[in-house]
Order: structure tokens, then C-alpha cells, then sequence
């Protein structure tokens, strides 16, 4: 056993030694590179959390429980041993009582100090709704501004009945509650929106195309898209339905126009208008073609 007086002689040689190495040990390590990149948690603000925000959790006396953890797309956390918790919605304060409450019911532990701090700011985020692959809610990014060419990217694209040329953003808190409209028919109209940056809570309305009926003796009939930029002349219209079954009436079609009191019918024959012995109608909106069957 050594006594405390050869104790303070075995610390002093130590030290003598190292050449006071051990009193340099004992002041605090410069922080490292890895340490100064860990981002530094926000103060209290008492804003719900949103999806897509990341927090960190930690739990005083059980580090093993600590961790950075992002609120999914659903507004829920993955934590250890607790599953699936509710986040969205909640402040960081709430956040931290529903995971004390429930580290408590779980390990029955007493006194469980757990702290919830954002580690970035919430970017807000905007919804695009309408004929697109991936329609809904998307976060906007930190780093960056998001522009309406980029979200429509985001959400998979426009579908194939989508009106392009008519693409409206509902203003929100920061773009203000008017009404916008973009034609992204083009290559060139869509270069000139790439810069129309998005804020948060816009809405993003891409609507369906005015459409024309193709019915009767047709391949596929039913209504057709007419895509903005595109040819709105009755071949490519009886095309796009697929062509004539051999059932029908190729000088029998009957062009109804929309927006004529009467809705009278006007005879085309298609194939005076292949052979150009007579002009080609131009389809509007709402116009129905209707493919007589042939008389034997």
C-alpha cells in the first residue's frame, strides 16, 4: 500500500520525467476536423418540427441511446429499442417528454434527462399536385434554392396528359397568395422559368390537357390529350385514338364542334384530306369525332 506522502513523491518524479507532459494532458484537446463539421443544435424557438428536419437526440447518463436522427416523410423518427415515434408536428420540448416517457416505460428507468435540439433550421417545404409521376409534398433544400423546373424533375416529370403550357404556382407564406402561370411547352419557355425560385408553402397545380373525343369505329376510343405545342390537326387526332378499325367510314366522320349552339355535325372525309383534295380541320377543346361504320 503506498501512503499519501510517497504518493505526492511518485507524482512529482512522474512529472519531473515527462517533462510536464502530465499538466499538459490535463488541458482541453483542440477540437478535430471531424468535430468542427458536426453541426451546432439551434436554440429553443418552440416551432413545431417538420418532416425532413434532422434533431439530436441524447439521454444523459446513456450515451448508448444518443443519436442524430432525420423525421422521415411521414413525420415519424426511427429510435433504438422504441421503434417508430411521432415527431412531425410536435416541439422539440414535446419530442423530448414522448421519449423520456416512453425510454421510462420500456427499461424502467427513473429520472430520464433526455434533450431534443435541431441541428438544422426548418427550410420549409412546397407540394406539387396534378398530372405528374410523383405528386405531393417535397422539402426544400438547405444548401440551395429550389426553381419549378427542378421540382417538376423531382416529381418524376409530367404525365402523359398533363397540360404543360398552363403550369400555375399558388403563392404561400413567402411567395405571396398570388396565382402564377408558366407554359413549360417548350424548351426555350422552360429555360426562361428555371429560375423561378419556389418558397415555402407555394403549390404547384399542374392541370389535365383539354382533351377531344374520338369515338366509333376507332381502335382505342375515348378522349385524347391535346399536348400543348402539338399538331391539333385530325390525322394526328385519329391517330393518336389508333387508327380506323376496318369497320369504318374513312369519308363518313363526323366533326362536332364544341361552342356551337346547335352542336351540328360536319361530314370530313379523311381521305380527300390524305389525298389534299381538301383541307385538314383543326380540333379545338372539347370537340368530338365520330367514326361512322360502313354500309355493305
Amino acid at each position: 500500500m503506498i501512503t499519501a506522502r510517497p504518493r505526492i513523491r511518485l507524482v512529482a518524479a512522474i512529472v519531473a520525467i515527462t517533462g510536464g507532459a502530465l499538466a499538459l494532458s490535463l488541458e482541453p484537446a483542440p477540437p478535430t476536423a471531424d468535430a468542427a463539421e458536426v453541426a451546432r443544435p439551434l436554440p429553443r424557438d418552440g416551432v413545431a418540427l417538420r418532416a425532413g428536419e434532422t434533431v439530436d437526440v441524447s439521454v444523459l447518463q446513456h450515451p448508448e441511446l444518443s443519436r442524430s436522427v432525420r423525421i422521415s416523410e411521414d413525420g415519424s423518427i426511427e429510435y433504438p429499442f422504441l421503434g417508430r415515434l411521432e415527431a412531425a408536428g410536435r416541439t422539440a420540448e414535446a419530442l423530448e417528454r414522448a421519449i423520456s416517457s416512453a425510454l421510462a416505460q420500456q427499461f424502467s428507468l427513473r429520472d430520464v434527462r433526455v434533450s431534443v435540439f435541431r441541428t438544422a433550421p426548418p427550410n420549409g417545404s412546397v407540394f406539387v399536385l396534378g398530372h405528374v409521376t410523383r405528386s405531393g409534398r417535397h422539402d426544400l433544400p438547405s444548401d440551395k434554392p429550389l426553381t419549378l423546373i427542378q421540382l417538376i424533375a423531382l416529381a418524376g416529370g409530367f404525365s402523359a396528359e398533363a397540360d404543360t403550357a398552363s403550369v400555375q404556382i399558388l403563392g404561400g407564406s413567402e411567395g405571396g397568395a398570388e396565382t402564377r402561370t408558366f407554359d413549360l411547352s417548350g424548351l426555350e419557355r422552360a429555360a426562361e422559368s428555371a429560375d423561378t425560385t419556389l418558397h415555402d408553402g407555394d403549390v404547384i397545380v399542374i392541370a389535365r390537357a383539354p382533351e377531344v373525343a374520338v369515338l366509333g369505329q376507332v381502335n382505342s376510343p375515348g378522349t385524347i390529350p391535346l399536348r400543348a405545342g402539338e399538331s391539333r390537326g385530325i390525322l394526328l387526332v385519329l391517330a393518336r385514338a389508333r387508327g380506323f378499325t376496318r369497320l369504318a367510314d374513312r369519308d363518313e366522320v363526323l366533326w362536332i364542334r364544341a361552342g356551337t349552339g346547335a352542336r351540328e355535325a360536319r361530314r370530313i372525309d379523311v381521305d380527300a384530306v390524305l389525298d389534299g383534295k381538301a383541307p385538314e380541320p383543326q380540333i379545338e377543346p372539347g370537340d368530338v369525332l365520330y367514326v361512322t361504320e360502313r354500309m355493305f
